[in-house]
């Protein structure tokens, strides 16, 4: 992640993000931050600038003032925003999905996301087309997006996700000059591959049981792990 935050930093130089950044942080501090330094800090500030940029995305897809005093108008514009009805049936799903009473895998909450989604997809792709910052800030949403999966893979246990969030990051490795990741991170997935073969029954405890990750709680389970892996690698080697 250290490394990945510090590719992010490159890619991002001179594109007034420090600036951004400098609104919430010192100067000092945010230089460590872009290098990928300081994680939790930089994490945090990422986060801050994506939540930003996506905000400003969504504002673009929301319906104008005019449009949302038209409440009666339940048909799509066509104009690329959402309807006030739309926006109206998201709000109450969102709270529904806070308050408990509805699962967001849900047919209905999924409709509604997926209609979000097409109408964003759709206006970064004519954002891209237009403008080469616009284009150079949608790739750092794709990248923050990235980010995230390889944070929720890791404190959820999520092996299948966390080789998806692996294999994104080995192209920005090799574009901003992280070599050896970039290497290593390829060798490591190649193995990963193969492990189902050579090695299934570490491939089932990373896979189905999530002992890929760090558990800050249930040590006696973390020392039984640690424990049977020092076991097999003894009865392998000897």
């Amino acid at each position: 992640m250290m490394s990945f935050l510090g590719s992010i930093g490159t890619l991002m130089n001179g594109s007034g993000l420090c600036d951004a950044l400098e609104l919430c942080y010192g100067p000092n501090a945010v230089l460590h931050m872009m290098s990928g330094k300081h994680v939790s800090r930089a994490v945090r500030g990422h986060f801050l600038a994506d939540a930003a940029v996506t905000v400003t995305l969504l504002k673009h897809i929301l319906p104008t003032d005019d449009e949302e005093c038209d409440t009666a108008n339940d048909e799509s514009s066509g104009t690329g925003r959402l309807t006030a009805a739309e926006v109206n049936s998201l709000r109450s799903t969102f709270n529904s999905v806070i308050e408990g009473q509805m699962d967001p895998s849900d047919s209905f909450c999924s409709d509604i996301m997926m209609e979000v989604s097409v109408l964003l997809r759709d206006l970064e792709e004519k954002l891209s087309a237009e403008s080469r910052t616009a284009k150079l800030w949608l790739l750092y949403l794709y990248h923050m997006h990235t980010l995230k999966m390889f944070n929720h893979a890791k404190r959820t246990g999520d092996w299948e996700l966390h080789l998806v969030a692996v294999s994104r990051m080995l192209n920005l490795f090799a574009a901003t000059g992280h070599n050896q990741y970039a290497r290593c991170a390829r060798l490591y997935l190649q193995m990963i591959t193969d492990l189902p073969v050579s090695h299934p029954w570490l491939h089932d405890q990373l896979s189905i049981h999530g002992f890929h990750t760090v558990r800050r709680s249930d040590r006696y389970w973390s020392g039984v792990w640690t424990d049977l892996v020092i076991e097999q690698v003894l009865m392998r080697a000897f």
